[in-house]
């Protein structure tokens, strides 16, 4: 399994890429999802996922904030 977050502010985006990602790919684990750019950050930090999707615009914030406020990070 891969074990995945989801990080998507507009809620029926979120849903419909959870509901495909249920329909069509059976070895991705959503282990959390997420609507902003800190409880993103810290489903990142709590679940130490695989695979993120990470939506651009967050909010009135980025992804890229997500990205520069990580600790280091292990991208096997």
């Amino acid at each position: 399994m891969i074990r995945t977050i989801v990080i998507e502010d507009e809620e029926h985006s979120r849903k419909m890429l959870l509901d495909m990602l249920r329909e069509h790919c059976r070895q991705v684990k959503v282990v959390a999802n997420a609507d902003s750019v800190q409880t993103g950050l810290k489903a990142i930090v709590e679940e130490k996922p695989q695979l993120v999707f990470l939506d651009i615009e967050l909010q009135a914030e980025t992804a890229f904030e997500i990205l520069e406020k990580l600790p280091d990070i292990n991208l096997n």
